[in-house]
């Protein structure tokens, strides 16, 4: 006998044998988290309800788990606000961007030669399936383990759509909310000289409420960063590796004076930094980035503010002065308009100049920088001691320093603020649920990431910003530790060859990526985590290239022209004569030590010319990538290339949208496109369908597509025209049915037309017969 439980949503009833049911007093459903919560009159009733259960109560054949609950923490209000980030109307709602996208193509892009649409089976009413530039492709064809399916993951379908049958080597892709507004070319996203271009935004979110990217490995134990998702603080934190920031050469302040800029290896070269994890190109980017905040760079050129532009040298420009003399000393110095009149000049912009002084010792420059920060420190306690916390992410610019900075030692001092009650119960009076305080506080608050938001308004939410921290700790465990940016959301050109070799670096990643019915903090980013892979996977030195490109007659044989050349590439200029004739007795004695198959030549070129030191045997491939000591000093003097070649690009041609249920800001976004047109445009739904200006905002979201991209395009069926299917499988039954059909139909009529033939001939040949 067993007794149900029903519930108001729309859930099959719960059933239990009736002797277990005496036991239950409630029961609460959470169906997305395939959990029951059961209340018991008596906590003795758990062993015996465990007994039985074991016995009485399966799920589809499967034992059910059970575990005793003294303490529920509900956290709902987090966990739906993650569930309503991954699965609200907006993720489904359509609002036929897809097909203004097209539109956008054939008008901005038509060098386009095929079009691959990936859905989960669907067929757009409009689309002209006819048109040989349009496929449809199913997430089924696409998919290695189609277990994995439903997903309604869009980084799970994107880590399967470069195995589409027919795609290019080089392909296009984008989701169906963004499209062109200017005109583009594949040298927006290509080129042969200087190859990949990666446009990026905004910095990665913190790891750790307070701990910047910079942070991390910086050779600085940071108390915010010392914890797991930030690795540790990269192991500064471990024996006695952490220690001051004003290390020899530089430190703290990015290498001024005669301190060497910061050096990444292998990975991201080419790239120059004012500051670890700030490159020279983030600079007045319009974005305040805390890790460029800093003196070495100017403060981010404005970008974060100008409060701390007194540290540097000013310089006040006349209308009618040209020459300007800098103190001795002054390495950093920026520009000033304010006293030009505004006729002239009608905004004020301050400009960066570093000036390095060789004869400037470095403790003066340190020293008087010390000295101004200490200065500031209480003043800057005295006005935030009324105020709320904002984090570390927000003060970076403001930093406090500790009691050993007299002693050249700059802390970092976190900000905590407690109330004086800790309540009367005795859990509260000893904390033990201070950690679960903490961390449900911590997930408030990082519900939405917020960078210093005086220039702009930039929101990442939770799973999103999660799967980010995620893959960036992944890329610090293969590449190093540094500061990354998130790439646009913008159509990207992506290699299929270059995603196949990331897959094979992080298999279990991205197949746990494709098992996610939903997006997951656990996702492999598509762009973010393919583009880091683009700019950090390095080329190991191949010895046979570097002999090629010194073999300047391509005769096989290197000439004593050719030697010099090679010496000059792993000796420091001037050459001696001793690294020269020091680089010739190595050969000579590699070909004499080296077996004979190694350093035998069968034919010399005729034009090859005899050696100066006549002892030098010819000095061929085999015997330069065979001698030891001269590959030894090619290693130390080559380092290893990036494996691809890639532009860090600017935001000038994005415009990003997020589109929310305030009428008039959706207007204000929109109008700011049309005066503004950019190449690479996304409108990001994020409309409350349930607020009743919705239907408004999407009445004036339309409206700006048709004013945008008004004529219809091949793409698109008549006005007066509907696709009969709207699923593949049933577009793919009919095909079948049609194609049996007109099987059927062609084998009767050959029947016929053989009866026929037949029948003509054989009255024919009876007629002859007869005769």
């Amino acid at each position: 006998v067993f007794k149900c439980f029903s519930f108001p949503v729309l859930l099959p009833p719960f059933c239990v044998p009736l002797t277990l049911y005496c036991f239950i007093n409630s029961l609460q459903l959470y169906s997305e988290a395939s959990v029951a919560l059961l209340q018991l009159n008596n906590p003795k009733g758990f062993h015996e309800l465990s007994k039985q259960a074991k016995k009485n109560m399966t799920i589809d054949g499967k034992e059910l788990m059970l575990n005793p609950a003294y303490l529920l923490w509900d956290l709902s209000s987090v966990s739906q606000s993650k569930q309503d980030e991954d699965i609200s109307a907006s993720r489904f709602e359509d609002n036929e961007e897809l097909r203004y996208s097209l539109r956008s193509i054939e008008r901005h892009a038509p060098w386009v030669r095929h079009i691959f649409i990936v859905t989960n089976g669907q067929i757009p009413s409009w689309l002209n399936l006819d048109n040989p530039r349009i496929t449809i492709v199913t997430h089924q064809e696409i998919f290695q383990n189609v277990s994995h399916l439903p997903t309604f993951s869009s980084p799970a379908i994107e880590s399967h759509i470069h195995r589409i049958s027919g795609l290019s080597q080089k392909f296009i892709y984008l989701n169906d909310d963004v499209m062109f507004g200017k005109d583009v070319w594949p040298d927006d996203f290509y080129s042969h000289s200087k190859g990949q271009k990666v446009y990026l935004t905004w910095p990665v979110p913190n790891c750790a409420e307070g701990c910047p990217g910079s942070w991390i490995k910086d050779g600085y134990c940071d108390k915010a960063c010392n914890n797991s998702a930030c690795d540790w603080d990269g192991g500064d934190c471990i024996g006695n590796s952490g220690g001051s920031r004003y290390v020899a050469g530089g430190g703290a302040v990015g290498g001024i004076g005669n301190g060497p800029p910061w050096q990444f290896g292998g990975g991201i070269s080419g790239v120059s930094y004012c500051n670890q994890g700030c490159a020279n190109s983030w600079l007045a980017d319009k974005f305040c980035d805390q890790a460029c905040n800093v003196l070495s760079c100017g403060f981010d050129a404005g970008d974060c503010g100008q409060d701390h532009f007194e540290e540097m040298y000013k310089v006040t420009l006349q209308l009618n002065q040209t020459y300007y003399v800098i103190p001795k000393g002054e390495c950093l110095l920026y520009f000033s308009f304010s006293e030009i009149p505004k006729s002239t000049q009608p905004a004020q912009r301050n400009g960066i100049q570093s000036m390095g002084n060789e004869n400037e010792p470095q403790e003066k420059v340190l020293n008087s920088l010390i000295l101004r920060e200490t200065q500031k420190s209480k003043n800057i306690r005295n006005s935030e001691a009324g105020e709320d916390t904002e984090g570390m992410e927000g003060r970076k610019g403001h930093e406090q320093l500790d009691t050993n900075v007299r002693e050249g030692l700059v802390g970092r001092k976190l900000q905590s603020y407690a109330g004086s009650y800790q309540g009367f119960l005795p859990w509260e009076k000893k904390k033990y649920f201070q950690d679960l305080l903490d961390e449900e506080e911590s997930l408030l608050k990082e519900m939405s990431y917020f960078t210093d938001g005086k220039h702009l308004g930039r929101q990442l939410k939770d799973t999103f910003a999660d799967s980010l921290r995620y893959v960036n700790k992944l890329l610090n465990s293969k590449f190093g530790f540094t500061s990354r940016k998130v790439p646009a959301h913008m159509p990207h050109m992506i290699d299929r060859t270059v995603m196949q070799e990331l897959q094979d670096m992080f298999p279990e990643e991205f197949d746990k990526t494709s098992f996610h019915k939903v997006r997951h903090s656990e996702d492999m980013q598509f762009a973010f985590s393919y583009f880091y892979y683009l700019m950090s996977a390095v080329q190991p030195l191949n010895i046979s290239q570097i002999f090629d490109e010194v073999d300047t007659d391509q005769s096989g044989i290197l000439s004593d022209r050719e030697i010099r050349t090679l010496a000059t590439r792993i000796h420091e200029l001037p050459l001696s004569l001793q690294d020269l004739t020091g680089l010739e007795q190595m050969l000579i004695n590699c070909s004499k030590s080296l077996p004979a198959n190694i350093t035998r030549i069968h034919v010399i070129p005729p034009t090859q010319e005899a050696y100066y030191d006549p002892n030098l045997p010819p000095v061929t491939k085999n015997l330069v990538t065979n001698c030891k000591p001269v590959t030894d000093r090619i290693r130390k003097a080559y380092k290893d290339k990036n494996k691809y070649r890639f532009e860090i690009m600017g935001e000038e041609e994005i415009a990003f949208k997020m589109i929310r249920t305030n009428v008039s800001h959706v207007v204000g976004q929109l109008d700011d496109i049309r005066k503004n047109p950019r190449k690479f445009v996304c409108l990001n739904d994020n409309i409350d369908h349930n607020h009743k200006d919705a239907q408004t905002v999407k009445a004036v979201l339309r409206d700006f597509y048709e004013s945008m991209f008004p004529i219809p395009s091949q793409f698109e069926l008549p006005r007066e025209y509907r696709n009969r299917f709207l699923h593949m499988h049933e577009l793919q039954e009919w095909r079948a049915y049609r194609d049996k059909l007109k099987f059927w139909t062609h084998c009767v009529l050959v029947t016929l037309i053989v009866f026929t033939v037949i029948s003509f001939f054989a009255e024919q040949v009876k007629n002859l017969s007869n005769l």
